[in-house]
């Protein structure tokens, strides 16, 4: 019994270590224009290398602001259209994560957007410079911080009339 548990143990550590941090459903694939699309960091990689427009960003499970902006950044892909990625770094391979080093530094908070324009980075930013000092991310404030997120797009150049 000892014997056919400790096989067992093995196999789970090598099968589980050989994965790449990413839960099975999250696959490499096109972003939705209805809502946010969780991928891995090798699909926005070749996002960079096919010289695409679009944004992205880092966030984390345990993260209250990105629990919070999830709601807003879901509207700003209704209203927009534009596609938008995400990267939940706490549950992505050091591998995966490592792909991305040569277009960007890794983020030092989470959630960090980042605006890219025809393959190259246009800007990075946190949630900051979309809700000043309501550092509270009030929910009567979502729509009001749709449209201000929204206008921060069409200021950078990803987003045109």
């Amino acid at each position: 019994m000892k014997r056919m548990l400790l096989v067992v143990s093995l196999l789970a550590v090598l099968l589980t270590a050989c994965s790449d941090g990413i839960p099975e459903k999250i696959k490499d694939k096109a972003g939705s224009i209805t809502e946010i699309t969780q991928v891995k960091p090798s699909y926005v990689v070749e996002l960079y290398d096919s010289k695409a427009s679009f944004i992205y960003y880092y966030g984390s499970s345990v993260c209250g602001a990105c629990l919070f902006m999830k709601d807003i950044n879901s509207e700003v892909v209704r209203r927009t259209g534009i596609p938008m990625y995400f990267i939940e770094i706490d549950k992505t391979s050091k591998n995966q994560m490592k792909l991305l080093v040569p277009y960007l530094a890794q983020p030092t908070s989470t959630p960090t957007y980042v605006i890219v324009l025809n393959g190259v980075v246009k800007e990075t930013f946190t949630p900051e410079i979309l809700v000043g000092d309501d550092t509270g991310f009030v929910n009567e404030h979502i729509n009001l911080y749709t449209v201000h997120f929204i206008s921060v797009l069409r200021e950078k150049g990803l987003l045109v009339d």
